[in-house]
């Protein structure tokens, strides 16, 4: 899967952002309050009405076009403008609010090549590929509501797999988990041995995905380990077990049974747990994990790659991650010269905000870009006339 283009208009915060085009791996750099994270915003925005409702998505509109499996779907929904702040992620329930919620206004569902579209949807009327359908939640997706049927299954498939990194999300490896993992571990090789189904699993949660790779298959975490190692020389190895294996004489028994990463150094004679390594080789590390745990297809989105990472690993994740650009697209923002500079200059996409109004620009489009020195390509972006006066 790949997200190809997107428009997107926020009517209740206010904002617009013009056709947009993404490529495999897609830098969004330009001064802070440019609208970079507007732009993540919308994704989420975007993956929660395909998976779930539009309940707290008020007032906004977007067209976006996917290609899956070499069809081009484009997407289009528009929903109500609410009154007095129902927004996503606002804390208020529908009795607060006086059980209004934001409904379905419009929905065009097209698949490229076809006179037909797989949805017309207006608050009058439901079509299914040009048969109309009884009254159904108006706020829910079409792609929810169907999403058991062959043409819409692909589009509610693909939506999920827009996947935030944990890194941006605050999340930990280090959870509760006082389940039988051996029983676990069991049941996954009676299912499936498959690496693909590891990687889909996730109502296994991660830990657990990160403790059955390393018990199912060892080729891939000696993989992530030399990864990890390429970056942090002094790590010899890594290893995912309840707790009390690593900290055996620990006196807080409520953290005895949960599953925790750990790091071993030379020259230090215990293991490292997760929550104390340093943010820099935590989050490095959780990276690591992510690329081996997530589908081919995935669409990783990645605010400010360069949080909590030293200028030490800032390289080899860039390059890791754009070596995984062939089967997985990312979208990352930045403002770290190191992180810019080593990603090429066409995956570029300098956003700029004009008022309410947000552009993205490409090389091609910014006249000071045009230089042969890659050395050179951050200085001249900074003093780019689209940089400088990237918010108007």
């Amino acid at each position: 899967m790949t997200i190809k283009r997107l428009e997107f208009t926020d009517r209740f915060r206010d904002w617009h952002l013009t056709p947009t085009e993404f490529s495999d791996f897609n830098l969004l750099v330009g001064k802070s309050g440019a609208g970079k994270t507007r732009i993540l915003s919308a994704f989420r925005t975007v993956r929660e009405a395909g998976t779930r409702n539009v309940r707290g998505i008020n007032g906004c509109e977007w067209e976006i076009e996917l290609s899956i499996s070499g069809e081009t779907y484009c997407w289009n929904m528009e929903t109500s403008v609410v009154e007095g702040g129902y927004d996503l992620g606002n804390g208020k329930d529908d009795d607060q609010l006086g059980g209004q919620k934001p409904l379905i206004k419009r929905e065009l569902i097209r698949l490229a090549g076809t006179e037909t579209p797989l949805i017309d949807r207006t608050e009058e009327r439901f079509l299914f590929n040009g048969n109309p359908l009884p009254k159904l939640a108006n706020d829910t997706s079409a792609i929810t509501l169907l999403r058991e049927e062959e043409m819409i299954a692909p589009l509610y498939v693909v939506l999920k797999r827009i996947q935030f990194s944990r890194t941006s999300e605050g999340s930990t490896v280090d959870h509760n988990f006082r389940d039988d993992i051996q029983q676990i571990n069991r049941e996954f090789q009676e299912s499936s041995r498959s690496l693909q189904s590891l990687r889909e699993a996730s109502s296994l949660g991660f830990d657990i995905r990160v403790w059955l790779l390393q018990q199912n298959y060892p080729e891939r975490f000696e993989r992530l380990k030399r990864d990890y190692s390429s970056i942090f020389p002094g790590v010899t190895d890594i290893m995912i077990r309840k707790r009390q294996a690593f900290e055996p004489n620990s006196s807080n028994s409520d953290s005895n049974d949960i599953l925790t990463i750990a790091i071993k150094e030379e020259g230090v004679k215990d293991w490292i747990v997760a929550d104390r390594l340093s943010s820099g080789m935590y989050k490095t590390l959780i990276h690591l994990i992510e690329l081996e745990l997530t589908p081919a297809g995935t669409v990783i989105i990645i605010d400010e790659l360069e949080n909590g990472l030293g200028v030490n690993c800032l390289d080899a994740t860039v390059d890791i991650l754009l070596r995984r650009s062939t089967e997985l697209q990312f979208i990352v923002t930045s403002h770290h010269p190191y992180v810019i500079n080593n990603v090429p200059l066409d995956r570029w996409r300098v956003v700029t905000r004009k008022g309410s109004v947000i552009t993205v620009k490409d090389k091609n489009e910014i006249p000071a870009l045009q230089g042969k020195s890659a050395q050179d390509n951050f200085i001249r972006l900074i003093n780019a006339v689209e940089y400088e006066e990237g918010i108007q």
